[in-house]
Formats: C-alpha cells, structure tokens, sequence
C-alpha cells in the first residue's frame, strides 16, 4: 500500500504550499508544463509569470511556488503578513481594487482547467467540491447568496491553479485509482495564532472563512505557537473535500512504513523561529498477508451472515460499497430460497474483530435487517505482496501492480496484474485489456 502523510500540524496548509511539495515528488518539470497550459488557456488575459524555485527557511531547503500577475506578486497581494512588535496581532493588508470574478467564471474555468488532462472523473469531483466549499464558506460568513460570492480576480486565478495543481499531482501519486489507491493520512491542522487585521477589522486565527470550512467538514485542528495565519480557505478546503469522498484519513500512520521520497513545500514569509515548510511523506507498506513463521498460516475472522428477502438491487450494489469502505475483508451476496418460498439474498461479511459492532450496525441501517448472526471462524491464507514493475511503452511511463501468492515456503502459486494497472495502459495506448496484459506479461518477464 502507498500512502501520503501531509503533516499539517507544523506549519499549517495552503493551496499553494500543498501544490510546491507534492510537485516536488513527481517532478517540477511536470507539473509546470501543465500548469502553464492552464494559464495559456483561461479567458482571462492577463500578464502571468509562474515558475517553482528552490528556496529555504530556517536554513532548510525546500521548493517554493512563486505566482505573479500584472507585475503584483500575488502572495503578498493576497497574504502579506508583517509583525507589530508591540501588538499580538498581524496585519493583513487591504487587497486593491482589482475586477472581480463571478463564481460561475470559477466553476468554468476550473472545469477548463481539469480538462487540459487526462484526469479522472474521481478527480474532477474532489476538485469541485473542494471550489464549492470555499464559495459555501464565503456565502455563509458574508451572509449573501451563493451565487452573488465574488473573488478578487487575482485570487480566483491563484484558487483555481492551486487546486487543478494540486489534483494533477494527487492523480500522479494513485489517489485516485480505482483499485489500490494512495492513501492519505493528515495531522492535525495548524491554523497559527494571534489576531489578523482584514477589511472587516481585526480576528482571532483563524480567518472566517477558514474557520468555516473548519467547521462545516469537522476537521480537527490546532493552534500553534507562531502569531501567523497559517492555514488558508483553499488548503482547508482541499482536505474537506478528500475527506468527504473518504480519500483522507485524520490521523497519522500507525503502522511502519518506508519513505519514498519526502516533497517540501516553503512558503513566503519567514517565521520567528521555525521553518515556513510544509513536509509530505510519499511512502509505503510492505503488503505482506503473512510472514514465514507457520504459526502465521492460520487467522483469526469474522464472518457477519443475514437474510434478506425485501430489498432492491440498487441498494445492494450501494452496501458492498459503503461496507469495503468501512473495514470489510469481503462481501459476498448470493440469491437464495427464504421461509413462505420468497427469494431473497444471503449477505456475508468477512471481518476482523474491532469491525465487528461497525459493520453490523450499518447491514442493520442499510438493509432493515431484523438481526445478523455472528460467527467466529479460522482461516488459511496464502503468502501475499504487491510487486511494483516501472515499465515504458512507446515513450509512455507506467507504475505495474502485480499481486503474487506464495504458500508458506515460498514457492509461488499465482501472479495477478491489478486490473486498475490493466485498464489504465489499455486507455493510453488504445489496445483491448487482453493485448495489454500479454504485452506486460512478456515485459515483466
């Protein structure tokens, strides 16, 4: 299993310190040539200069996303943040007086955005709703419609090449696989701390759209120690949208697990006495069912059985999903004979023990079961791991999954290619899911 591990809880999340560390995990190059086309594309003409530069803090170094238009550098257009020694508060200057940016020019020009890739409709929605997000928040501490938000011109632009960017990195990295996709695990949230002076007075941090999303979407965060605003709308917003498709986990790996590469995002200012640096772990757990020791053969399950004979398929389809999503091992439904002759439906559910309570109380909710019989039971599995396999096709780079059984003396009984894997070179190079599989069966050979 790959996994993400955002830590939050140092220096806080913004749209564009998430966008400059993961891009410095794919690579710069990548991300730039895309985000360039964005700007080539968008109806607004204006006169953008983008570029990722190397850039350190607190003598740490780190990759830094500088974005300017008609010669303002909109960072500190937007943000620009200066210490008042004898005050514990930061001002935020007033933005000028630039045209400002109908929430449906947004919606159009970050769908625009989306599209100047082969992104993933898994991909357009978080990146929507991440959009809409802010403009409910803005809409609910402003006290107007939703559809009469305005944005400042200028921080539109930076809003929707934060998320695009940010979603291109997230679908390079496998978030948004299908199967077998990226997990993403955050901290707890450093909003910072002190009081900012904005058009609408002087406030605690977070800023009222922060806090907003903050609360709308139950993220856990904290304050720090540093009289800074540290997190922003857009980098709160992109975590509550992952989270409401259950693609983020608020908490930290529990388990080992090994790092790949670790992206460094610096931000613009200087911080008294730390680093202005968002770190991300791009890394991996090793997945092995079982090790050698033959004890390990045999584990303990769960096995959660009913009956159902009053349901429709729709809602079935709806169950196996929202169970895999909760912990289930597997789901298995079989049509069968019920008492008074009806047909109905056998529904298992494989489980561990601690998925037990949560597991029932949602066949329960979700089907209208009157009961659910539990059943403790031995199983006998297979050695397994994924292998990854880093293979080009005419000019064109993949990341192979190959699932391998092994009994428990190492000798191998089957080796799968995920179908995800399968699906996604059978797209690229427009070849039937059969032809790609023999081709990649003779390269990772």
């Amino acid at each position: 299993m790959e996994l993400l591990f955002i830590d939050c809880e140092y220096s806080g999340i913004s749209g564009d310190l998430l966008l400059s560390s993961l891009s410095s995990i794919i690579g710069i190059d990548k991300v730039k040539a895309y985000l360039e086309k964005i700007l080539n594309n968008l109806p607004v003409k204006q006169n953008f200069s983008m570029d990722f530069i190397s850039k350190k803090t607190n003598g740490i170094i780190g990759n830094y996303f500088n974005f300017q238009i008609k010669n303002h550098d909109l960072n500190s257009h937007l943000a620009t943040i200066s210490s008042k020694k004898d005050q514990n508060f930061v001002v935020r200057p007033e933005k000028h007086d630039h045209s400002t940016y109908k929430i449906q020019d947004m919606r159009k020009d970050l769908n625009l955005a989306l599209n100047l890739f082969d992104s993933k409709e898994t991909t357009k929605e978080v990146a929507r709703i991440a959009l809409e997000k802010i403009f409910s928040a803005e809409s609910q501490v402003h006290g107007i419609p939703l559809e009469e938000v305005h944005l400042h011109e200028i921080g539109s632009i930076d809003t929707i090449i934060d998320i695009s960017g940010t979603m291109f990195c997230l679908q390079e990295l496998g978030v948004f696989n299908e199967t077998n996709n990226t997990q993403i695990f955050i901290s707890p949230v450093n909003v910072g701390n002190g009081k900012i002076k904005t058009a609408h007075g002087i406030m605690q941090v977070p800023a009222p759209a922060t806090a907003k999303i903050l609360e709308l979407n139950q993220i856990s965060f904290i304050f720090g120690a540093v009289n800074f605003e540290l997190a922003t709308p857009t980098g709160v917003a992109i975590l509550a949208s992952l989270k409401e498709l259950k693609l983020l986990s608020e908490k930290k790996p529990t388990f080992p697990y090994k790092i790949k590469k670790i992206g460094k995002g610096v931000g613009t200012y200087d911080l008294p006495n730390q680093a202005n640096l968002l770190r991300v772990f791009y890394g991996y757990k090793e997945n092995l069912t079982y090790n050698d020791n033959k004890t390990n053969r045999y584990s303990t399950i769960y096995t959660l059985k009913t009956n159902i004979d009053d349901i429709r398929g729709e809602i079935l389809g709806f169950l196996i999903t929202k169970l895999m999503e909760k912990g289930a091992l597997d789901v298995t439904i079989i049509p069968t004979i019920t008492k008074k002759n009806r047909p109905g439906y056998l529904i298992t559910v494989i489980t561990n023990k601690d998925k037990i309570d949560i597991l029932t109380e949602l066949l329960i909710k979700e089907t209208g079961t009157l009961g659910v019989r539990i059943l403790k039971e031995q199983r006998y599995c297979l050695k397994r791991k994924i292998q990854e396999h880093k293979i080009s096709i005419e000019g064109n780079d993949f990341v192979i999954h190959e699932k391998i059984a092994m009994d428990h003396n190492g000798t191998i009984i089957k080796k799968k290619i995920e179908f995800e894997d399968l699906k996604n070179v059978a797209d690229k190079l427009h070849l039937s899911i059969r032809e790609v599989e023999n081709l990649l069966r003779n390269l990772i050979k």
